[in-house]
């Protein structure tokens, strides 16, 4: 359970300004730890609610996407909170089903509906969620969630009930208000972070502003500065690929269709390399680019869901999050030389110290890989759901997603340590320009932290 990002409590002040009832909104939500495989958890998002032409009545929260096709039963425990949400708390339209019992639920006395199916719509306030009616100061509310099991699904929207409240909302963000900068590339005297939509990759300065903004027309799902130049792979429509980037001036350099499914970029002047991820549909596969011709030079099969990228001066790494492996490749001849079974969902890659360190983003754990042996020799506990990882100096430094903390690891005696509490969801994390920089998924800011804090 998280407090409630910013633009969600923006939505609630929002919808308190149009109305005359008493809106009510939670005070926390839980927050997604699991994403498509390869890609960050999806962040909370949420919309006014509008019967037909009538007024507004309440407000939707929702992350992720339920698994309602036609395999929905083997993927079944991604409809938990894990990985999707659905939260819904309007002005009750119309009267109370006969079939709801009465209940009490998060301290509120009223009727409770269990859901009645897992996978239709159908039904009053969406038959696949359990459903409260309530009565508060002479307004009657419903608060409906999706179910992941009526028993289990109650006792979680009670949790959210028991917070909701009124005005004052929370409407200042912590940090700078960007929009899905899921990924943070350093750059002399700060950091380029991404934005999804409309398609922008954008430099932050040391003091954390804005200072340029580049659109590129393609929603950026990763970016790295290499060669003087920045290479973002993103999507656009039905378009895939890698964009060159003059750092200097914006200006689109080169286009290159480097797969179907570019997720990660990592380079240096002599070689730009891409992963190609798309977990349950196809094998992953690594591309080698030359940054003199702008030309694919080799293509690399790798396994079910590669995630992230590092280099070293001989080796590409690579973070396969279905496979729990990771994979060397070589980078003259570009050919896998180990997989290395490392922890449970490895994520975050990082390459320092003489080792490389591989975020296991289901276990609370990184591995310490020595390269000369292509062997784990430490596991170290950090923060619950470890995603990005940052070198800087004598330390690395991981976010933990989970519960909203930072870890500071020492590799000569490869402990942990409690660094910082941003609070939030730090996703991606990089060290540029005397401090530490991070994302929060859930809220859509970037923030920053001192080193010598």
């Amino acid at each position: 359970m998280a407090p409630l990002p910013v633009r969600a409590a923006r939505a609630c002040a929002s919808l308190a300004h149009r109305v005359r009832f008493r809106v009510l909104c939670p005070r926390i939500l839980p927050r997604a730890v699991v994403g498509w495989p390869g890609l960050a958890p999806p962040s909370l998002t949420q919309f006014l609610i509008r019967r037909g032409s009538s007024d507004y009545t309440g407000l939707d929260f929702s992350y992720g996407a339920p698994w309602e096709t036609s395999d929905w039963r083997r993927h079944r425990w991604r409809n938990r909170p894990c990985c999707f949400l659905h939260f819904v708390i309007e002005r009750l339209e119309g009267g109370v089903p006969s079939a709801a019992r009465r209940a009490v639920v998060g301290g509120r006395r009223g009727r409770l509906l269990p859901a009645s199916s897992v996978i239709t719509y159908g039904g009053v306030y969406f038959a696949n969620h359990v459903r409260f009616f309530f009565r508060d100061r002479g307004v009657h509310y419903v608060a409906t969630l999706h179910t992941f099991g009526n028993r289990e699904t109650t006792a979680l929207l009670g949790r959210i009930v028991s917070t909701l409240h009124s005005r004052p909302f929370e409407v200042k963000p912590r940090g700078l208000l960007l929009h899905g900068p899921d990924a943070l590339a350093p750059a002399p005297g700060g950091v380029w972070t991404t934005s999804i939509d409309p398609g922008r990759i954008v430099r932050v300065d040391r003091a954390g502003r804005i200072a340029r903004v580049f659109r590129i027309r393609l929603s950026p799902l990763d970016v790295v500065a290499a060669d003087g130049s920045l290479w973002v792979a993103g999507y656009h429509h039905a378009l895939a690929a890698v964009r060159r980037i003059d750092v200097q001036t914006g200006r689109i350099q080169a286009t290159i269709a480097a797969g179907k499914f570019p997720r990660a970029v990592a380079g240096d002047r002599r070689s730009v390399w891409v992963v190609n991820s798309a977990a349950f549909y196809r094998r992953g596969s690594l591309v080698r680019i030359d940054p003199a011709t702008n030309r694919i030079t080799a293509r690399v099969s790798l396994g079910r869901a590669p995630a992230q990228i590092a280099l070293d001066r001989n080796s590409v790494w690579i973070t396969d999050i279905l496979d729990g492996t990771l994979t060397r490749v070589d980078r003259a001849s570009a050919h896998v030389v180990a997989r290395i079974r490392v922890g449970r969902s490895p994520f975050g890659v990082a390459v320092a110290a003489g080792s490389v360190w591989v975020t296991n983003s289901d276990n609370g754990t990184i591995s310490r890989v020595d390269p000369s042996s292509n062997r784990v020799v430490a596991t170290i506990r950090v923060g619950r759901n470890p995603y990005g990882i940052a070198a800087a100096g004598k330390a690395l430094y991981v976010a933990n997603l989970g519960d909203g903390t930072v870890f500071r690891v020492d590799p000569r005696t490869n402990r942990a340590t409690t660094w910082a509490r941003p609070g939030g969801d730090p996703f991606a994390i990089a060290v540029s320009a005397g401090s530490v920089w991070m994302t929060i998924n859930g809220d859509g800011t970037l923030r920053r932290l001192p080193l010598d804090r």
